[in-house]
């Protein structure tokens, strides 16, 4: 996960969070309160609808006024299987993470799973990437709309394609 990701209060304006994406290099900034308890997150999506869809400036409007408050998060000490498992379910690529109290620690995405899952080796209750893929085959399948059969035929081309790479 990203340990020191930044995030935006939900009455700061558009402007911050774009900031933080233009400087991360990312899509999406966790919303908090003073806390840092998560109460939403904003996309690179929301902030181009919202400027195309109401006559105001980045400046003008409010985060919490854009935002996506139906979070889905992870906590520290969930499986990396379980927090796969969330992504494909709910379609999303990157998660707050959270501790015990709720308090958000940083931020995991599918592209940090893939890249642990390269490094590991093949040890029993190591994550593989196969399983990286397959939570990428679903959150795609969902959002292009594909039928369970195409999802299911591209789950099975992924583990002919690993078998004949030797990395399945």
């Amino acid at each position: 996960m990203t340990a020191d990701a930044a995030a935006c209060g939900p009455h700061e304006m558009l402007t911050c969070a774009a900031s933080i994406m233009w400087q991360r290099d990312c899509g999406v900034v966790p919303v908090v309160d003073g806390d840092r308890h998560v109460l939403g997150v904003i996309t690179d999506r929301d902030i181009c609808m919202a400027l195309v869809s109401r006559d105001a400036l980045a400046t003008e409007i409010r985060i919490k006024d854009v935002m996506s408050a139906d979070v889905v998060t992870c906590r520290t000490d969930d499986r990396l299987e379980d927090v796969l498992d969330k992504m494909g379910e709910n379609q999303v690529h990157r998660l707050p993470v959270i501790d015990a109290d709720g308090v958000m620690v940083g931020m995991v995405s599918l592209s940090d799973l893939f890249r642990l899952a390269t490094k590991q080796t093949k040890k029993k209750g190591r994550l593989a990437r196969k399983d990286v893929l397959r939570a990428l085959l679903k959150i795609s399948s969902a959002e292009a709309g594909t039928d369970r059969n195409n999802a299911v035929e591209a789950e099975t081309a992924i583990d002919v394609d690993l078998k004949a790479a030797g990395t399945g």
